[in-house]
């Protein structure tokens, strides 16, 4: 007879159901949940600006880690008139104005290990594909989960742009794994 003990080690036997099924408990998080409990690197990039005019590049992140994935788990945006946000693969160089990645967890020191441009005009090197069109009426808010499917390896970046002249807010959410 094959016996299953627990994992702690403790010398207790694993519970069988009188279907013979193996009781079991889970909990399931969300990954970015996940890493900013367990090891603080979860991050939210936020940019506020009035564009001033149309189609501007309102923010810009690029993975500078060079061990690890940055995956972007979400992305809110609203804006002061109809927008389009769009979301492109970068390349080049971006300059712009530097804003910090704020750490989910606040009990951790962790810095994010990117760069990013926002909270102005960004002034993009190469956009390439765009991989994200999102629309949103004037004066109202939205979301766009990726649940981390975007993943920016080392040294990859991408930037969203914004179409109308509006005063528009980013937040952009993701964690290194």
């Amino acid at each position: 007879m094959v016996k299953i003990e627990d994992g702690k080690g403790r010398g207790f036997s694993a519970e069988v159901t009188d279907e013979q099924h193996l009781s079991v408990d889970a909990t399931t998080d969300k990954r970015v949940s996940h890493e900013s409990r367990e090891h603080g690197r979860a991050f939210v990039w936020t940019s506020t600006f009035g564009t001033g005019t149309t189609d501007v590049e309102v923010l810009y992140i690029k993975n500078t880690s060079t061990t690890r994935n940055l995956f972007i788990d979400s992305m809110r945006y609203s804006a002061s008139a109809a927008c389009i946000f769009s979301v492109f693969k970068h390349t080049g160089t971006a300059t712009g104005t530097a804003i910090t990645g704020e750490n989910l967890n606040f009990t951790s020191s962790n810095d994010p290990e990117a760069t990013s441009l926002g909270n102005g005009a960004v002034t993009a090197g190469t956009i390439g594909n765009a991989i994200a069109f999102m629309q949103v009426g004037a004066n109202s808010d939205s979301n766009r989960n990726w649940n981390g499917e975007v993943i920016l390896g080392e040294g990859d970046s991408i930037i969203v742009t914004a179409s109308a002249n509006a005063t528009v807010h980013l937040a952009i959410t993701g964690f290194f794994e």
